[in-house]
């Protein structure tokens, strides 16, 4: 992202510290994967976020399943994609 001219502010493990960065940086959008450490996954921390600071979320995940997909359309996402994705992206 960097060497594409955009600036991270921060990178976390986990779903329940997403949220809390979430909350003090207000970043105009937020990467998520779906598998997270904590007990809070990615998708109950996209929801979170989306619902307390309106924060565009796009997943960036490995795992496409119908239910995990079902869970996170409920979130709204600004999009999906599947790792891995070849070096053209």
């Amino acid at each position: 992202m960097e060497a594409m001219g955009y600036s991270v502010v921060a990178e976390v493990r986990s779903g329940e510290d997403a949220v809390d960065v979430a909350s003090q940086l207000r970043p105009d959008l937020v990467l998520m994967d779906i598998r997270l450490n904590g007990e809070m996954d990615g998708i109950s921390a996209a929801g979170q976020i989306r619902d307390q600071f309106a924060i565009p979320m796009v997943f960036v995940t490995a795992h496409a399943d119908g239910d995990t997909l079902k869970r996170a359309e409920v979130t709204q996402p600004s999009g999906y994609l599947i790792k891995p994705f070849g070096s053209g992206c």
